[in-house]
């Protein structure tokens, strides 16, 4: 068993701190056995802060992730000789990889 926010971490759900943040938010539910030994059903549970799980849970649940995506965008750059992605504003005569990034090579 390992700690959910691990878990969520290893299906790249979200970070640990993200992960955290919701649990404490009421935003994630995750299945668990009932312990009556009469049913052995499983039933989808309100996560808490510090709850392990089991290592190969897949079925998590977080109310809300569709808007939490939309919100995120990935970059991909080839960034070409002479620029640098270290440094905010020109310095040294090398320019900031990040004046790479217009509205014109944006790519959809």
């Amino acid at each position: 068993q390992i700690r959910l926010t691990k878990r969520m971490s290893e299906l790249d759900i979200a970070s640990r701190r993200e992960a955290e943040r919701w649990i404490q938010q009421g935003r994630v539910f995750v299945p668990t056995t009932t312990n009556n030994k009469e049913d052995d059903n499983l039933i989808i549970t309100a996560a808490t802060i510090g709850m392990k799980v089991d290592a190969n849970l897949t079925d998590i649940r977080v109310l809300g992730l569709e808007e939490d995506e939309a919100e995120r965008s990935g970059i991909v750059l080839h960034k070409p000789l002479g620029f640098v992605s270290s440094q905010p504003e020109y310095q040294d005569n090398v320019v900031p990889a990040v004046r790479l990034l217009t509205k014109q090579n944006e790519w959809k």
